[in-house]
């Protein structure tokens, strides 16, 4: 994907935020590109959704992403306030444990299903 970007691009990825499959593609994505943001929606714990951002450039500036957030809303009348998602954003742990996925390496069907934290027996 980073091959494949336009100067200045990003690619954006919507993943359960609950999965092995997300902290894996996480993980793959922090080995590739010099900035990954997460755009939480952790409401309810059962459908957590995230999405990831992530790009080669330098991290923009929390202002500068809002006043751009506000005037894309402005233009485009997004559904959702653009202004309030972009306000979510967290950087991407660097502590995050993932299996990198790789052309040889992704058993996404299988991570889907797998928590990201396994239940301890009691």
């Amino acid at each position: 994907m980073k091959a494949r970007l336009a100067p200045g691009g990003a690619v954006a990825s919507n993943l359960s935020g609950n999965t092995k499959l997300y902290v894996a593609s996480v993980a793959t994505f922090r080995a590739v590109f010099s900035t990954v943001d997460v755009y939480p929606d952790w409401q309810n714990p059962d459908e957590a959704q995230a999405v990831v951002v992530a790009t080669p450039e330098v991290r923009p500036d929390a202002d500068a992403l809002i006043k751009r957030a506000v005037t894309l809303q402005t233009q485009h009348r997004f559904r959702y306030p653009l202004s309030e998602l972009v306000a979510k954003r967290v950087p991407a742990r660097s502590n995050e444990d993932g299996e990198l996925l790789t052309d040889d390496f992704a058993p996404v069907n299988l991570y889907e299903t797998i928590p990201a934290r396994a239940h301890k027996r009691e």
